[in-house]
């Protein structure tokens, strides 16, 4: 016997209150988000930037000692690679977090004047 899928289904409406709520509570989770995004981007920039400077000091002191700058140029390499990939997650929680401050401040408007400002149906 099969099943349906009833996920698109309604079990129970929330007030508009709880909604904007809701929307409240998930921008204050972006904004920590961003705040501990922006410390990993920092931190690998950091460590992006000692691990070439490590390597380049290795590359001056001892020539011979390939293995240990290929070590240092891979970490500076994969802390590079955290950085950029760091900053888009930034960059697109910072545009989710603008469209829900927006949002936010459109069904709280429409809540509390009566005026019909979103779509009409």
């Amino acid at each position: 016997m099969r099943r349906h899928d009833h996920s698109f289904a309604p079990e129970h409406s929330i007030t508009l209150t709880e909604h904007i709520e809701e929307v409240t509570a998930n921008i204050q989770r972006q904004r920590a988000r961003i705040t501990t995004l922006e410390h990993r981007k920092k931190a690998s920039v950091i460590t992006a930037v000692i691990s070439a400077c490590a390597s380049v000091a290795m590359l001056l002191v001892a020539p011979g000692t390939t293995l240990m700058m290929i070590l240092w140029l891979g970490l500076a390499s994969f802390a590079s690679l955290v950085a950029v990939a760091t900053r888009n997650k930034l960059d697109l929680t910072q545009q989710l977090l603008h469209q829900n401050e927006l949002y936010r401040s459109i069904i709280v408007e429409e809540a509390y004047s009566g005026k019909d400002i979103g779509p009409k149906m």
